[in-house]
C-alpha cells in the first residue's frame, strides 16, 4: 500500500457509528424531548433518569452538570460528578453527572440523558454530542433540545438501527414583549439585564449600585463556577439583591427567578466578529423570564431594539426551519491522529501536531450527515508550543487544553507550563496572591489554576505536584473574587451611554 493510500485509509471517517461496537450490540430506544426554555422538557427527561437503576446525565456546561449532581443527590439518588476540572465520586453511586467531554463510553447505563442536543452542530464542540449520541451504551436514551436537529437525529437513528420517538412541549407560561426600558429608574425587582461583554456588565453594576448599593448580582463566563452559583443564589434568595446582570451565559444552566429580561444590547461578538443576535438566541435568552406557570416579560433598552426582539420571537419558527442543523460534528480520536502522524512523517521524532491535524482534515473522508469540527483553536494552541519540540502526545494534550484565546496571560502561562514539562519533567506553580490584586488578575489566576487542574488529569501525579495546593487555593481565590464583585467602585450614571 502506498503512503498516500495509507494516509487516506486512516483519515476515512465514514460510518463513525461503527467506532462504538458496544452501542451497536442491540437497538436502543431514543426519546427526543423538543421544546423551548421553561417548557418542562428537561424536567420530564430527568424524571425518566431518576427512575432508572443506573443512569448518566450529559451536560453542555460544568455549571449545569454540578446543578444536576446536587439535585439528584438531594432527591435521594446517589450521583457522582465528573468534569474536566472536578471529580467527586459518591460511594455506592448509581448515577453520574458529567460534561459532554467527560463521558465514559465504555460504561453501560440503564438510562442516559443528553442535554441541548442541537449543539451536535456546533463548530467547536459538536463532536462530543455526536460521540454521545452514537456511542452511549444504554438501551434508553433521552435527548433534550430545540427542533433544529430533528431531521438529522432521524437520519442518524436510521443508520444506527435505533428506535426514535419524539415528544413536543409548549412553554408552560406566556412570554410577552413589553415597553422598552430607557433609564435605570425603570428597573424593577426581578429584572435581568443582558449585555454581551464582561466590561459592560461591570459598568452596569457600578451604575445601578451607585444609587442602590448591593442590589445587583452579576454572571459572566470568566467567573469561577463557585462564584456564579453564589451570585445566582443571592439573586434568587436575598431580598436586597433585586437585579441580575448577565451575559448570554444565563441562557443555559442554573434556574433564576427572573420576571423580566432586558436586552441592553442586541449585538454580540461570536469570535468571528460582531453580529446581531439570531432569532433562536433571542428566544433562548428571553425564555429565562418567568418560571413554570409564571408569565415572563422581555424588552430592550431602546424602542428600536425592543422591536427587533419582538420580531425575532415572531420569526423563531421560521428561523428554526431556516437554520436547521443538518450535520453532526466529527473529530478523530487520538489513536487515529497518532497513526496518521507516523505515516505522514515516516516516524520522525519532530512531529508538529497542528501540521498533522491540518493534513488529516484535508485527507478526511466524511459522509453527508457529518462535518469535520473546527481545528482553529487547537491549531492556535499547537502553534504556540511547536518550538518546544514536545513529544507528540504532550502536544496533543496541551493543544486541546480549555484555553481562553483572548487571554494573553493564559496563553503565556500555557507556554511556561509546557516548557517546564519539556525541561524538568514536571510542572510547578508559584502561588502568590493577596487581597490587593485586581478582579481581572484574580480571574486570570483562577483560570490558570483550572487549566493546571485540567492538564494534571492527563498525567501521573508527580508531573503536576502542586495539584492539591492548587485545588485548595482555587477555592480561596473564588472567595476573593466574590468579595471583589461586592466592592466594585460606583461610577457616574452618565457612563451608561458610554457602555452602549
Amino acid at each position: 500500500m502506498s503512503r498516500l493510500r495509507g494516509l487516506k485509509k486512516i483519515a476515512d471517517l465514514r460510518s463513525p457509528h461503527e467506532w462504538f461496537p458496544l452501542a451497536r450490540i442491540s437497538p436502543r430506544k431514543i426519546n427526543y424531548h423538543i421544546g423551548p426554555t421553561n417548557s418542562g422538557k428537561t424536567y420530564s427527561a430527568l424524571e425518566h433518569l431518576k427512575k432508572a437503576k443506573t443512569g448518566i446525565y450529559c451536560s453542555p456546561l460544568r455549571l449545569l452538570a454540578s446543578e444536576i449532581f446536587e439535585k439528584l443527590n438531594s432527591s435521594g439518588i446517589k450521583c457522582s460528578l465528573i468534569t474536566g476540572e472536578e471529580k467527586t465520586i459518591i460511594p455506592g453511586a448509581t448515577h453520574m453527572s458529567c460534561t459532554m467531554e467527560s463521558i465514559n463510553l465504555d460504561e453501560s447505563y440503564d438510562c442516559a440523558l443528553i442535554d441541548e442536543i442541537q449543539m451536535i452542530g456546533d463548530q467547536d464542540r459538536g463532536s462530543s454530542w455526536t460521540n454521545a449520541l452514537l456511542g452511549l451504551w444504554s438501551p434508553e436514551i433521552h435527548l433534550t433540545g430545540d427542533k433544529r436537529p430533528l431531521r438529522l437525529i432521524k437520519n442518524l437513528a436510521k443508520i444506527t438501527g435505533d428506535e426514535l420517538q419524539t415528544f413536543e412541549y409548549n412553554r408552560l407560561s406566556h412570554l410577552e414583549v413589553c415597553e422598552p426600558v430607557t433609564s435605570i429608574k425603570d428597573l424593577k425587582e426581578g429584572d435581568c439585564i443582558i449585555a454581551f461583554s464582561r466590561k459592560t456588565c461591570h459598568k452596569l453594576k457600578k451604575i445601578i449600585e451607585r444609587k442602590d448599593p448591593g442590589s445587583c448580582a452579576i454572571i459572566y463566563g470568566n467567573l469561577p463556577i463557585e462564584t456564579r452559583k453564589e451570585q445566582a443564589r443571592k439573586f434568587n434568595e436575598e431580598k436586597s439583591v433585586k437585579y441580575l446582570i448577565s451575559t448570554d451565559a444565563v441562557g443555559m444552566g442554573l434556574n433564576y427567578n427572573i420576571s423580566r429580561v432586558i436586552f441592553f444590547d442586541i449585538k454580540k461578538n461570536d469570535g468571528s466578529g460582531i453580529r446581531k443576535l439570531r432569532p433562536w438566541e433571542v428566544k433562548q435568552i428571553s425564555g429565562r423570564a418567568g418560571r413554570f406557570e409564571k408569565n415572563g416579560l422581555v424588552t430592550a433598552w431602546s424602542l428600536e431594539d425592543a422591536k427587533f426582539i419582538s420580531q425575532s420571537l415572531i420569526e423563531t419558527q421560521l428561523s428554526i426551519e431556516r437554520e436547521t442543523v443538518n450535520r453532526a460534528g466529527l473529530f478523530p480520536i487520538y489513536s487515529q491522529i497518532s497513526e496518521y502522524a507516523e505515516q505522514l512523517t515516516q516516524n520522525s521524532k519532530d512531529i508538529v501536531y497542528h501540521k498533522v491535524l491540518q493534513s488529516f482534515e484535508k485527507s478526511a473522508f466524511i459522509e453527508k450527515f457529518y462535518f469535520f469540527q473546527s481545528i482553529d483553536e487547537v491549531c492556535y494552541n499547537s502553534e504556540l508550543l511547536w518550538h518546544l519540540h514536545l513529544d507528540f502526545e504532550d502536544q496533543y494534550v496541551f493543544s486541546h487544553s480549555p484555553l481562553r484565546l483572548t487571554s494573553k496571560y493564559l496563553t503565556r502561562s500555557l507556554g511556561e507550563m509546557a516548557k517546564n514539562l519539556k525541561r524538568k519533567g514536571e510542572v510547578k506553580l508559584i502561588m502568590e496572591f493577596d487581597n490587593t490584586w485586581s478582579l481581572d488578575h484574580l480571574e486570570n489566576l483562577h483560570a490558570l489554576f483550572e487549566l493546571y487542574i485540567w492538564l494534571s488529569k492527563n498525567y501521573e501525579p508527580q508531573v503536576f505536584p502542586n495539584y492539591n495546593d492548587v485545588c485548595y487555593q482555587k477555592k480561596i481565590i473564588a472567595e476573593l473574587i466574590e468579595k471583589k464583585l461586592d466592592e466594585l467602585p460606583y461610577e457616574d450614571a452618565d457612563e451608561i451611554r458610554k457602555a452602549r
